[in-house]
């Protein structure tokens, strides 16, 4: 008899992120990272660039 649940390899992934926080003055921020993909099913890892603003008030 066949296992009816099948292992499915895009779940296993990992993930590395990484990034900078540039101090434009007390209580803003730009912020910059990028996280790196990777899992069983795909051949390449895959990225992500992400950028945003921060203000504290």
């Amino acid at each position: 008899m066949e296992d009816p649940i099948q292992q499915n390899d895009a779940y296993n992934r990992s993930v590395l992120t990484t990034g900078l926080s540039l101090q434009l003055s007390k209580g803003a921020v730009l912020k910059t990272d990028v996280q790196f993909f990777n899992n069983e099913a795909a051949d390449e890892p895959s990225h992500v660039f992400n950028a945003g603003f921060g203000v504290m008030f």
